[in-house]
């Protein structure tokens, strides 16, 4: 009877977050916060080397998945901007781990967004250019319209939502 292969063995990205799970908890005594395991037991709050293994897999299989995804809407939506489809999946992921749906901490977010800049090839010097404070207003954009296309009354588009890079390129044409 024939062998299965055997699957590659996957290593732990150097870059990959792995921060102590937070806890607080209120009065005057000192206490100490830890994680009770699925035995009963009480342990450090560090995720063992198997949880962040698994967390690991799961973001990585995460970014692979983005990446068919930007490129799908590459070719549906070509006049918009790498920046702009790596914007709005950036804030849909963060909508989705607020949500409750994606397990993933911020830094979590952040590798998860840094290997997809890094697999899609999109320009560099865009990303440097990111705004953060634009986050909010976006944000909201993508709340009202679900990351579909905006229901407004007129049956326009709605308002184009634009990244900090597409901005500043907007005010030195003009």
């Amino acid at each position: 009877m024939p062998e299965m292969p055997e699957s590659p063995v996957r290593t732990l990205h150097p870059d990959f977050p792995d921060e102590p799970i937070l806890g607080a908890v209120a009065g005057v005594q000192l206490k100490l916060t830890v994680c009770r395991g699925a035995d009963g037991s009480y342990r450090s709050t560090r995720r063992s080397r198997a949880e962040v293994m698994h967390r690991f897999e799961a973001a990585d299989d995460l970014v692979a998945q983005l990446v068919s995804y930007f490129n799908r809407k590459k070719v549906e939506f070509p006049a918009w901007s790498d920046v702009t489809h790596l914007e709005r999946i950036r804030l849909a992921l963060i909508q989705k781990a607020r949500e409750g749906k994606w397990p993933f901490s911020s830094a979590e977010q952040s590798w998860i967004m840094d290997r997809l800049w890094e697999r899609t090839g999109a320009d560099e010097a865009a990303r440097q250019v990111s705004n953060p404070a634009h986050e909010s207003k976006v944000n909201s954009q993508l709340t009202q319209d679900s990351l579909g296309a905006s229901h407004s009354p007129r049956g326009s588009a709605g308002p184009q939502v634009l990244t900090a890079a597409e901005r500043i390129l907007l005010t030195r044409i003009h």
